[in-house]
């Protein structure tokens, strides 16, 4: 299993993409959480598949450790469809 960093987020154009143009549910002391749904260019949606798989998640998305936080990707298993739902809970050291 991989170590995902904050770096390693930072780093990743289309992670920074979704983050940035997520909404933030909660705005803490600690960390921030983030929700996005909606519809990604199939280029995009396959460049974070492939991110997903290479970090412990896999095609479909799931989940990755970042610290004590994470980035969640859940897309559909139905060919074509390009939604995704994108959360994510990351340090306040991310956001400086």
């Amino acid at each position: 299993m991989t170590n995902t960093t904050l770096k390693d987020i930072k780093s990743n154009k289309n992670l920074t993409w979704l983050i940035n143009n997520s909404e933030i549910t909660l705005d803490g002391v600690e960390c921030k959480m983030t929700h996005f749904k909606g519809r990604l260019p199939y280029k995009t949606l396959n460049e974070l598949r492939d991110w997903f798989n290479k970090n412990g998640g896999n095609r479909c998305g799931g989940s990755i450790k970042v610290g004590k936080g994470s980035v969640n990707l859940y897309t559909s298993k139905f060919k074509g469809d390009n939604t995704i739902t994108f959360t994510s809970v990351l340090a306040t050291e991310y956001w400086k």
